[in-house]
């Protein structure tokens, strides 16, 4: 066996034309770790070469990336820029900047009430508001939490009228024939 034409650090294999050891570049091991580059993937008539992007507990894809299937992500999947497009669902995320498209839809799980919330980071009570739909009467609702607890600014139920909220308290409903106003004091 010849190995003088072998370079210190590359793995060895046999030479498909000389039938003799040889070695590439692009397969080496420093003793403990070891080191792949330019794998091609032929399918098709068409190769892929994965390359220098791909490291250990890290996957970057430059340009675009097709999932023909679902993706799993057990941290955090965080975008520069870009977009997404068709479903985006989960139970759970934090978005910065704007969010735009035709539709936000919020689903969630049966018997749940459907809820937006809205921070404005101030880091006080009257710095949360969120937007509810509350499955137990199919109202509609828009709460402010400055009391320590979330009070109804806003209540609309589908066929049956809008009620306006002081400081938890109903002032306004309206009704089929115009509006009801309780405890009606006119200065």
């Amino acid at each position: 066996i010849e190995v003088g034409n072998l370079t210190n650090g590359r793995v060895p294999y046999v030479g498909s034309a000389s039938g003799r050891l040889v070695d590439s570049a692009n397969l080496t091991f420093d003793g403990s770790s070891l080191f792949v580059s330019g794998i091609n993937v032929v399918s098709g008539g068409t190769t892929s070469t994965f390359g220098a992007d791909i490291v250990t507990r890290h996957f970057k894809a430059t340009g675009v990336s097709t999932f023909v299937s679902s993706v799993n992500i057990g941290g955090s999947l965080q975008a520069v820029n870009g977009a997404f497009s068709n479903n985006v669902t989960g139970n759970q995320g934090t978005f910065s900047g704007n969010i735009t498209g035709p539709l936000l839809n919020i689903s969630p799980g049966s018997g749940d009430d459907g809820i937006i919330l809205l921070n404005s980071a101030g880091g006080q009570n009257n710095d949360f508001s969120r937007i509810r739909q509350v499955v137990s009467d199919d109202s509609f609702r828009i709460e402010n939490k400055s009391s320590g607890s979330y009070e109804s600014l806003l209540t609309g139920i589908g066929g049956a009228g809008v009620k306006l909220y002081f400081a938890g308290n109903e002032k306004l409903t309206t009704t089929i024939n115009g509006i009801e106003v309780p405890d009606l004091n006119v200065t």
